[in-house]
């Protein structure tokens, strides 16, 4: 029925492509991998935010094969460690050096991941290292499922896809929605706040999707978006600072959303009402159970049962197999409870370790970002001989007023002798990875170098 409509359109409101000419198209893909490839074989996909993804992805299922998402921003290593991991025979990219998208030969032979198993989404979790998450089309569904009818989105929409389709937020907010509910994307390859203005008002997109860096940068630019009548933050914890800032200028709240890879969405904020806790991220989704686990040092960890849970993880490792049983426990730290809502303080593997001690870091970024002129803060932990492990700190804030002398009588009235930084860096603005998050692994990675 909505075969001629546009399915894909630019960020100057220019239809790409329509429902039909999508399932056609990826019919000549589909074509050009049977020969190729067995079924149940892997082939990855990586590329930018585009009808020709789009088309891949579903020519890559026509075909019988296993889709694997790698992001652009993945590293050489990291992107063979994967298709290494999941047996990968080709891998369809659209890199900048090469004129047309092409099939780029891996591994000679692949795995045998069973006859379930349809999409692989990449984590780290908590190991730093490559880990396959395998999704049945049903997993994916019932993820698109809970987020369209949370959030009450639906085929009247239009997403503004700046997030990368092959990230698991961009998949599930992005993506699935435009296949299973026919919400149609607008993608754009310019993630500049300008230009997510400009293109969000020339392509008429009702909804945006982004993380609150982002969000913190549009807020910061004059201008109006008339057709937005809902933007979902996630990716991050988001402040109460950003979120007012952003409502101020626009007039729409920024509704958080909370999920994970291996489970899709989790809790989202369904609330039209300000902001008032940093890192609330609202209720559980529709059809999502979130229970208590454990309390560790005040915090909750959780347990999370869906029809949305992966299937498996290769490899498998302690912290955080998935056994098909629907239900997956993450590492996050979280307050509060399923009825008023949770908000995230933290990450178990966060916690700093000092001769013994342990240090939520959450505390002291806050006490950080209460000096004026400080932005935000990320604390992290550093190995030492004598301590186990050292605090560090990165402030981002005004350097006209924020100094090393201003921040350390600050931390000096507020903390404990122990909890203070051993080591404080001042910087204009946080270190952002591509997915527009402060990774604390690569900061600590990179602090003696």
């Amino acid at each position: 029925m909505r075969g001629a409509e546009m399915a894909i359109l630019d960020s100057e409101g220019r239809g790409i492509c329509s429902f039909s000419d999508l399932n056609i198209r990826a019919e000549a893909v589909a074509d050009g991998l049977r020969s190729r490839i067995s079924p149940g074989a892997v082939v990855a996909l990586q590329g930018k935010n585009g009808a020709s993804w789009i088309e891949s992805l579903l020519g890559i299922w026509m075909a019988d094969g296993v889709v694997l998402l790698e992001d652009l921003s993945l590293t050489t290593a990291a992107r063979a460690a994967a298709e290494q991991t999941t047996g990968a025979v080709l891998r369809i990219s659209d890199e900048s050096d090469l004129p047309q998208w092409d099939l780029i030969p891996t591994n000679i032979s692949g795995l045998d991941l069973g006859g379930d198993v349809q999409l692989i989404k990449l984590t780290s979790g908590t190991t730093g290292t490559p880990r396959a998450v395998l999704f049945h089309t049903t997993q994916l569904v019932a993820d698109c499922d809970a987020i369209c009818s949370t959030m009450r989105i639906g085929p009247k929409d239009r997403n503004f896809g700046i997030i990368a389709f092959s990230h698991s937020y961009g998949f599930s907010n992005l993506v699935t929605p435009l296949l299973c509910h026919g919400v149609a994307v607008i993608a754009s390859g310019d993630a500049l706040p300008r230009a997510i203005i400009n293109g969000v008002v020339r392509a008429q997109a009702t909804v945006l999707a982004a993380v609150p860096a982002i969000f913190e940068s549009v807020a910061a630019l004059e201008g109006e978006m008339p057709t937005l009548r809902l933007c979902i933050s996630a990716g991050a914890p988001l402040r109460i600072a950003v979120a007012d800032a952003f409502r101020d200028r626009f007039g729409v709240k920024l509704h958080s959303f909370y999920g994970a890879s291996e489970c899709g969405g989790i809790c989202y904020d369904r609330s039209d009402d300000r902001v008032t806790m940093d890192g609330f991220v609202g209720t559980p989704m529709d059809d999502v159970l979130v229970e208590r686990r454990d309390a560790t040092l005040g915090s909750l960890l959780v347990r999370i049962t869906s029809a949305a849970v992966g299937i498996g993880i290769v490899p498998i490792s302690e912290d955080g197999g998935l056994d098909g049983s629907s239900t997956f426990c993450p590492a996050d730290l979280l307050a509060g409870d399923a009825l008023g809502g949770f908000r995230i303080v933290g990450r178990l593997s966060d916690w700093i370790n000092i001769a013994g001690r342990k240090l939520d870091p959450a505390e002291v970024e806050n006490a950080l970002r209460a000096l004026p002129g400080v932005h935000d803060a990320v604390v992290i932990g550093i190995d030492d001989r004598r301590r186990g492990q050292k605090i560090c700190a990165v402030v981002a804030g005004d350097l006209s007023i924020v100094s090393l002398e201003s921040l350390q009588r600050h931390c000096k009235s507020l903390l404990h002798r122990w909890q203070i930084p051993r080591e404080i860096r001042v910087v204009a603005s946080l270190p952002m990875n591509a997915r527009g998050k402060v990774s604390r692994p690569h900061i600590a990675s990179t602090w003696n170098t």
